[in-house]
């Protein structure tokens, strides 16, 4: 599994490097030509690189599930969706290598409301459970995820569940909670919850939970 990671790192460089080197070209030239190459070879080498993870890296979107139906209306859109899901799969394919040998279930649990988030990964070894917080720059990569889903009007998920399975270490699974409350690990407050309209969000597609934090029932 490592050695796939490390292919997989190979080809999505290799991938940058050749349209590092195109946006430097036509840069240097600004010829009409050089835009028909750049928008021609950017989606292409976009799609090799992610044809290349598909064929070798250990993890890759089996399913996406949501909840049930959300109050708080669509997701960002597809373009959006794919974009997440490559920040998510980043995240899995660094924790990937800490799975110890013998584990049978593994999950990522991301929640966040305005400033309160948590960031936890699961796993489940020889009858033992264990639980470790995700270091900040893949929480920060989490959180990338659910801005970049945004709708419209800001509504977004409040937490992910993403599975894994050692029957079928090349795809992991995810559950999008739009509506209801997170189980938190630690209770956001007020304050937290206000950043959430404050920023992003308008208060009429929030759920009743979430108004209720903020002490503004209708």
């Amino acid at each position: 599994m490592r050695r796939w990671a490390r292919r997989t790192k190979g080809y999505i460089g290799l991938a940058v490097v050749l349209l590092a080197m195109v946006g430097s070209f036509g840069s240097a030239t600004g010829t009409p030509l050089h835009a028909v190459l750049y928008q021609t070879i950017g989606p292409a080498l976009a799609v090799a690189a992610a044809w290349c993870f598909r064929q070798r890296a250990p993890l890759a979107p089996a399913a996406v599930a949501r909840s049930g139906p959300s109050s708080a209306g669509a997701p960002g859109g597809l373009h959006s969706s794919i974009v997440a899901m490559q920040n998510i799969t980043a995240v899995l394919v660094e924790l990937f290598p800490t799975l110890p040998p013998t584990w049978s279930s593994a999950w990522l649990q991301f929640r966040e409301i305005g400033s309160h988030r948590e960031c936890v990964f699961n796993v489940e070894t020889g009858g033992a459970r264990f639980t470790t917080e995700v270091p900040a720059h893949l929480a920060d990569r989490m959180s990338e995820a659910r801005s970049i889903m945004r709708g419209p009007d800001g509504n977004t998920w409040f937490a992910v569940t993403v599975t894994l399975s050692p029957a079928d270490p090349g795809s992991y699974q995810t559950e999008f909670n739009y509506d209801k409350e997170p189980e938190w690990l630690t209770e956001p407050t007020k304050t937290e919850c206000l950043r959430e309209t404050l920023s992003v969000r308008k208060l009429g597609t929030l759920p009743e939970w979430e108004h209720q934090r903020m002490g503004s029932v209708k």
